[in-house]
């Protein structure tokens, strides 16, 4: 998902800036060696990403990745909204806002 690979880039910028870019890539290829496969693919693809300290492109990000689902998650929205079920809506207003990327 856009917001997890951006507070990974986040993550490794910090990591970085505290320990070292050599260090952190250490310590995970340690991990992984270590044979934790539950961790191994992301960690690999952390390892593959840029760090990044800014995060602001994480809403654009985001309504560009649920786009091509716009139209399925509008009816099954409005479904819960018109049986009283808001459990996928809790709090949210205005369907629109997922899709603004302002």
């Amino acid at each position: 998902m856009p917001h997890e690979q951006a507070y990974d880039q986040f993550g490794m910028t910090i990591a970085g800036k505290i320990y070292g870019r050599d260090t952190v890539e250490w310590e995970f290829v340690q991990i992984v060696e270590q044979g934790l496969p539950a961790d191994a693919e992301r960690l690999r693809k952390i390892l593959s990403l840029e760090p990044r300290a800014d995060v602001s492109h994480v809403r654009s990000a985001l309504a560009n990745f649920r786009l091509p689902y716009k139209d399925d998650l509008l009816r099954v929205w409005k479904a819960d909204v018109a049986s009283g079920c808001l459990k996928l809506i809790h709090g949210l207003r205005d369907f629109a806002l997922l899709w603004d990327a302002s």
